[in-house]
């Protein structure tokens, strides 16, 4: 990932979307549960987004092109969830393109993935 040092973590991308299994997106919901089942709330976000960031560097970003925003990525990573729960996620960013810095913009089960229950 271009720049990773420097990503971007808003709390509220995890609080309020990732996290939030009161959300009435049916999306946001899903991921929440999913994350859930790892270990992660609204309460230890920081520990998601720690493990995120400790992963990334080591995981091949696959750019997704612009459509207008800045370069989007996809980052594929497999880690263990605070139950030791092994998963496999995608991570999916954005290099903002006012700031030029690398910004999460969501996270998901990645189905293709094998996940150890």
């Amino acid at each position: 990932m271009p720049d990773y040092e420097n990503a971007i973590y808003p709390e509220s991308k995890f609080k309020k979307y990732l996290l939030d299994e009161d959300n009435i997106n049916k999306d946001a919901y899903t991921k929440a549960r999913f994350f859930k089942a790892l270990g992660y709330t609204k309460d230890n976000w920081e520990e998601l987004k720690k493990q995120i960031s400790e992963q990334l560097p080591f995981c091949e970003a696959i750019s997704k092109g612009d459509k207008g925003y800045g370069e989007t990525f996809e980052v594929s990573m497999r880690f263990k969830g605070r139950n030791n729960t092994t998963a496999q996620i995608i991570t999916a960013w954005i290099i903002d393109s006012k700031t030029g810095k690398p910004r999460i913009v969501t996270a998901y089960q990645d189905k293709k993935g094998n996940n150890d229950d």
